[in-house]
């Protein structure tokens, strides 16, 4: 019996892979394909806790402050790193569709979408069988389409993308605070030693690093854009029609938007019948991208080009 197969039996859940990704808990959280590298960030952390601790030794309260920065810290990364971060179900050959469009033998490289008076192209993926969402963008690393693609942090083992961009951003947000509260603690104080020299100069490296990390990402929050289309020109000259018209209401929506549910999670585990059904209704999710395209993002062009 392999190690996930006793995983699901002491869990009670069920686990199953897409592309590079082994999907935990129902598909509710995944091993991504650099998880090894998640692992060292995770265990070159804590040395760097245990270096600081002993420079804080005589600074009870800095050493609280410091300790509820780490916590933070750690939950973030476990968070942004095992979260399902918006996997789009791929599709076998066999299935059957009400729409000839994406399940003709020899399928257009792109259909158009129009979102709000700006054509957007949404390419055919030959590895997944489907149209990637407006947003979307096959992850080579992952080998599989997600939806609202940002980028993929080989660091953190997963792509940042439609379910874990937010806690990514808190996450660089706690790092850059975390740096500068080291920093500023050393700098102001007195200390002597090599683990504070080391200290100081980690902790001035990482606050310029998660510094421009945090200045770019808001950048890219108040204007409603995510990286992959600031690299690669996705939208072209025109203005962005992802966003919503104004900073605020950009900043607002992203801070105060419902995460979308898993599309690959089983939701209910009750009985083999029901998962066989949560499962199949999972995959029936992309068979609803033209009724989403409709409502959410605009009115998708029938032509194909």
């Amino acid at each position: 019996m392999g190690f996930w197969n006793v995983f699901d039996s002491i869990s009670r859940t069920k686990s199953f892979t897409i592309g590079n990704h082994r999907l935990i808990l129902n598909g509710r959280a995944t091993i991504g394909p650099n998880f090894p590298y998640l692992l060292c960030m995770m265990v070159a952390l804590g040395f760097l806790v245990l270096v600081i601790l002993d420079v804080f030794a005589n600074r009870i309260i800095s050493q609280i402050i410091f300790l509820v920065f780490v916590k933070i810290e750690y939950m973030l990364l476990i968070g942004v790193g095992c979260t399902e971060p918006g996997i789009v179900p791929r599709r076998s050959g066999s299935d059957s569709s009400s729409s000839p469009t994406t399940h003709s033998a020899n399928p257009a490289p792109s259909i158009e979408t129009i979102v709000n008076g700006v054509k957007i192209d949404r390419k055919w993926c030959y590895t997944c069988n489907l149209y990637r969402p407006s947003r979307g963008k096959h992850c080579a690393l992952c080998n599989c389409c997600i939806d609202k693609f940002d980028h993929h942090c080989v660091w953190l083992s997963n792509c940042i993308a439609e379910r874990n961009y937010r806690k990514f951003f808190f996450l660089i947000s706690n790092s850059m605070c975390l740096s500068l509260f080291v920093l500023v603690s050393l700098t102001l104080g007195s200390f002597e030693g090599w683990k504070a020299w080391l200290a100081l100069l980690a902790s001035f490296v990482l606050s310029l690093i998660t510094g421009n990390l945090f200045i770019y990402h808001l950048k890219l929050i108040l204007r409603g854009s995510t990286s992959y289309e600031i690299t690669k020109g996705n939208l072209g000259n025109e203005s962005n029609p992802f966003s919503l018209g104004d900073w605020r209401v950009n900043l607002n929506a992203f801070l105060t938007r419902p995460t979308d549910p898993s599309q690959v999670a089983i939701i209910d585990t009750t009985t083999p019948t029901t998962k066989q059904s949560n499962w199949k209704r999972s995959h029936a999710r992309e068979d609803e991208m033209t009724t989403l395209t409709t409502n959410e993002f605009g009115v998708e062009d029938s032509g194909i080009p």
